[in-house]
């Protein structure tokens, strides 16, 4: 996938459907969907690090960095993601906000016996148990596994937990809503359901151009991999099997710059 770069350009964020400038009041590091594949994210919050410490800075604050979900899922490291999500200040300078990823709304909704658990398995989950050492045999002997699952995954979890369920669906930094599912595009942010901003819209986005000058960064798959449109940033690499993770650094100037591991040309 190589280094990517588009620079959007200065000045005020465009109003009335057309092109909006990235604006965030802070320098900003965004992390693309991880599915489970702690062995790309680690090296990208290296790549991060570094990068951060090369861009001369004096008298600012250290970079915000944001990491979109699914944290967890196929890729089947996603409990040594979240560990170093939650220990990347001490590891690498870094303090980052995990937003909450469909993987692990699914997580608490099953925990929270709002659902039996298939969908959670179906997307990502069957790996996950893997990690965690559960036997998937033992939901097929239970005429009700959604209780004994969300034991079983509350005992493997443990304190990552907390830390699931302080995740927030989305933030704002600037003119930039970041969030795993993107949003519905022709919507307010105050008027954004949790499942559109977790999951992704129900209408056609490519339809639909956003009036408040909001640029959108988000980790919906796409198809067509991390690059810029005219009012988001996406993020996707389908990391679980792509072997690949991205992330965006976005400077207050509008300039976008694509930073990535990649591990498919590695193997």
């Amino acid at each position: 996938m190589g280094l990517l770069s588009r620079v959007f350009g200065r000045g005020a964020p465009q109003r009335g459907g057309g092109e909006a400038v990235p604006s965030p009041t802070e320098l900003l590091y965004v992390v693309g969907a991880t599915e489970g594949r702690a062995d790309l994210l680690e090296p990208l919050l290296a790549r991060i690090a570094d990068d951060a410490a090369t861009r001369d800075r004096p008298g600012q604050p250290a970079p915000r960095v944001v990491a979109l979900g699914s944290h967890t899922g196929r890729g089947g490291q996603g409990l040594a993601a979240l560990d170093m999500l939650m220990a990347a200040e001490a590891r690498f300078g870094l303090a980052v906000e995990a937003l909450l990823g469909p993987q692990e709304a699914r997580l608490l909704e099953l925990l929270g016996g709002g659902t039996d658990g298939r969908e959670w398995l179906l997307s990502g989950g069957i790996a996950t148990l893997q990690e965690c050492g559960i036997d998937a045999r033992a939901l097929a002997c239970s005429p009700d596994p959604g209780p004994w699952l969300a034991t079983a995954l509350r005992e493997a979890f443990g304190a990552r937990l907390g830390a699931i369920a302080g995740m927030a669906p989305s933030v704002r930094c600037g003119n930039l809503l970041l969030c795993s599912g993107g949003g519905e595009a022709g919507m307010r942010v105050e008027a954004q359901t949790r499942n559109a901003l977790i999951f992704g819209p129900e209408t056609d986005e490519a339809e639909i151009l956003r009036e408040d000058g909001l640029v959108v960064v988000h980790a919906r798959p796409t198809g067509d991999g991390p690059g810029c449109g005219p009012q988001h940033i996406a993020l996707d690499t389908g990391a679980a099997f792509s072997h690949q993770l991205a992330a965006a650094r976005i400077a207050t100037d509008g300039a976008v710059v694509f930073l990535d591991v990649d591990r498919a040309s590695q193997d």
